[in-house]
């Protein structure tokens, strides 16, 4: 007996899960494709099949599985007849080869068997064989109780495999290598091993790597002896330094108690410090060209790690087409999908983290999107189904996942009323919100448009984890949806996880990373730039006005204490997540590096605001923090302290004088100027207004124009026409909107004119900030 053959049956197992994994997707993705109307070439894929049952029946007799051996055989003998040209496209056709090829998988990935089942499932397949193929052309269907009287001879074959023949020239001591195991089990396996593929081993952590890619491995890691040996010289160089200088110590003590000896020293010294010089700028030299090339060695050398954990996108793909066609019959829809981009490779770990998400999008697009094919008609459409599954490299480190439908779309007044009901937003703010806005209400919790829970959707929770999931890898999802035309998920992830580039900055005397990805820019602030909107800290960028908070108060951490007196300027960074920007305010911009990332452990899987750490120079740690939770942590911050106290010594000193004779108009300009930090009076109309200028001096004037007695062109002009008050700045804000009522305001000598039917807050106060 071969002294390892238990460990030589396990080999031989895992080899054929391999092969039979490999045989069985290729039989059902070219079921799937035959199903399609649109096959380009039906024979080609038939013969695919064919060949695939073929192998697999073989593969299959090797290890004594004469189940597998005998239901591959009957799919054998159907794709014999249709190779003939005797195919038909009846739906149950392919349903039984559909139940056919999952029974096996069943077999293989569970170990479950029912010898009832398989027994029906040939005889279903014989009868889909039978038609006008000849006795004497169609193999003779190998039944189940037929294979079980075969199974005593078959383990005779296999006994013969794990026993040495008697003359073999080997002892039966004799260790048997990998090479004649692998070489003894192709022997009996018709399976062709792609050098040029990676792949995943089923149910295990292992993958298979080209062995072209091991080879330019181990080249690599040779290459680093040379870059420990310098390391070694360096060391060796460090210490000769280190004693000689020891040895000048030694020799400054005895020297400097005997003062006529000092000149003579003084002199040696000399010589001494030019030696020293000299040898400190060879080794600065040497360890500078060292450190580049062991920075090249190292980046190709990691380069070469991720591409070994990559994978084509496909190798998570091909597990969709059979799970499409399956819900899509258990909902009676007809879908077809089409998946773009299947040589893209992305990190294992990212696909892994993706399988589940895609597959409730997918599961989503079939029970909210595609319609059946009676709605379908009605509408005008084809009456199958659309699901388009595409993948893209956008940058160096960054791919695009889009998964779209043809179907219905997203149902915005339905969001909008789950969203009610649901509490998280009011009527009012539903009314406001534009399309894109109440598309992004359906990744919250809770909130699903199913009107009644299933086991495919309708918990609320999905689209909730989906996003969650993206924002966990350091990725952005966002949704496009028209109705009646489908809906458009775009989700941008990064290629690896092996390591990101990310900007290092300082808050409260402690460092944090963020990610790149994330970082729209770095800037310096002026305290006289900051303004107040809703008691929330605010800065105008680009015309649009964007919230700015102390990163340390968002973190929650003890600030650091600040320098007496007003800054100059604070240091803060933008940060961007899908739609929404706020800018945190920081001690400190390091710089923006690459980092090596770490996950935090299971006994940290879920810290408020960090995802992860980052590993950067001689070993040092810091938190890479979790945008999406910052956003949210954002939101509970009002101001900066330091920065509100600026403001409010800027601020105090202007005054503005607000003109309008409707009571509410006046309350609620001056609500919004008061909470900007304005110091604001009021007037019911023009000749009140010219009044209260003449006995106090106001920066600006913010005026309505429909107003008895004096109305606000009137109130322009006589402002204008006075001497003291010719400059002062003044702002119209009216409902009058024609274009000769602009040009008006503009002759009597206004410095903006604001509608009050498109009136934004924000554009009034940046308005009167560029005036005053």
């Amino acid at each position: 007996m071969i002294e390892n053959e238990k460990e030589f049956k396990n080999r031989l197992l895992a080899a054929f899960a391999v092969e039979a994994d490999e045989h069985i997707k290729a039989i059902s993705e070219g079921l799937t494709d035959l199903e399609n109307s649109a096959c380009k070439e039906p024979e080609v894929v038939i013969e695919t099949i064919f060949r695939e049952a073929h192998s697999l029946k073989g593969a299959a007799r090797a290890v004594d599985m004469i189940d597998i051996e005998a239901i591959c055989q009957s799919i054998e003998n159907v794709f014999s007849l249709w190779k003939r040209g005797h195919k038909k496209t009846e739906p149950e056709q392919f349903k039984t080869l559909h139940q056919a090829v999952d029974a096996v998988d069943e077999r293989l990935s569970s170990g479950k068997y029912s010898k009832n089942e398989f027994s029906n499932l040939i005889e279903k397949l014989e009868q889909l064989s039978s038609g006008e193929f000849s006795e004497s052309q169609r193999s003779a269907p190998l039944k189940i109780h037929e294979a079980d009287l075969l199974l005593s001879e078959q383990k005779k074959f296999s006994q013969d495999v794990f026993d040495p023949d008697p003359d073999c020239d080997c002892d039966p001591g004799d260790e048997v290598s990998d090479s004649q195991v692998f070489s003894t089990v192709e022997n009996f396996s018709t399976v062709e091993n792609n050098s040029h593929d990676i792949e995943i081993l089923p149910h295990t952590d292992t993958i298979r790597i080209p062995v072209s890619r091991l080879e330019s491995l181990f080249l690599q890691a040779e290459e680093m002896v040379s870059a420990k040996l310098d390391a070694g010289e360096f060391v060796t160089d460090i210490r000769h330094i280190i004693a000689e200088f020891n040895k000048w110590r030694m020799d400054w003590a005895k020297i400097k108690t005997h003062e006529q000896h000092i000149p003579k020293f003084i002199e040696l010294n000399q010589d001494f410090g030019d030696d020293i010089q000299q040898r400190l700028d060879e080794f600065k030299k040497a360890v500078e060209e060292n450190q580049r090339t062991l920075s090249h060695m190292v980046d190709l050398l990691l380069e070469d790690m991720k591409m070994v954990l990559m994978l084509p996108f496909s190798s998570l793909t091909e597990i969709f087409p059979k799970m499409v066609r399956s819900l899509s019959r258990e909902q009676s829809k007809d879908v077809a999908l089409e998946i773009r981009g299947s040589d893209v490779e992305v990190d294992r770990r990212v696909l892994e983290d993706m399988k589940d998400p895609l597959i409730h999008l997918i599961r989503n697009a079939i029970d909210h999107g595609i319609e059946t094919p009676e709605e379908r008609n009605r509408e005008h459409k084809p009456s199958r189904g659309k699901i388009e599954i595409m993948i893209s490299q956008v940058d160096m480190d960054k791919a695009e996942l889009v998964v779209s439908d043809d179907g219905r779309g997203i149902d915005t007044e339905a969001v909008k009323a789950m969203a009610i009901k649901g509490g998280m937003i009011s009527e009012t703010g539903a009314d406001a919100l534009d399309s894109k806005e109440v598309c992004s209400l359906i990744f919250q919790s809770d909130l699903s448009t199913s009107p009644i829970i299933t086991d495919i959707s309708g918990r609320g929770l999905g689209l909730s984890i989906v996003r969650e999931k993206v924002e966990q890898l350091g990725g952005q999802i966002s949704l496009e949806s028209e109705p009646g035309k489908g809906s458009t998920f775009r989700l941008l992830l990064p290629i690896s996880l092996a390591s990101f580039r990310g900007i290092f900055l300082k808050t409260s005397d402690q460092v944090f990373l963020v990610p790149t990805i994330n970082a729209e820019r770095v800037l310096r602030v002026s305290p006289d730039e900051i303004r107040t909107v809703e008691n929330r800290d605010t800065i105008c960028i680009n015309g649009e006005t964007i919230p700015i908070v102390s990163l340390a108060d968002t973190l929650e951490l003890n600030a650091k204490p600040g320098v007496n007196g007003r800054p100059a300027f604070i240091q803060a960074i933008i940060l961007r997540h899908g739609e929404k920007r706020i800018a945190f305010s920081v001690d400190q911009i390091i710089n923006e590096q690459e980092g090596l990332v770490k996950n935090l452990g299971t006994q940290l899987s879920r810290v408020k605001a960090v995802s992860g750490a980052a590993i950067f120079g001689k070993g040092n740690i810091a938190p890479i923090l979790n945008i999406s939770d910052l956003m949210k942590c954002a939101r509970n911050v009002t101001s900066a302290l330091s920065i509100s106290e600026v403001k409010e010594d800027v601020i105090e000193k202007k005054s503005l004088l607000v003109v309008d004779d409707s009571i509410t108009s006046r309350m609620l300009l001056k609500n919004i100027l008061d909470s900007a930090g304005y110091e604001v009076n009021t007037a019911m109309d023009g000749m009140d207004a010219f009044r209260a200028l003449k006995e106090k001096m106001f920066d600006l004037v913010v005026s309505d124009v429909e107003m008895p007695k004096i109305n606000g062109f009137g109130l322009t002009e006589k402002i204008r026409s006075d001497k003291a008050l010719s400059d002062l700045p003044i702002v119209l804000v009216t409902a009058l909107d024609s274009r000769e009522d602009r040009e008006r305001g503009i002759d009597a000598g206004a410095n903006a004119y604001i509608v009050k039917g498109s009136f934004d807050q924000n554009n009034l106060l940046e308005v009167v900030k560029r005036l005053i």
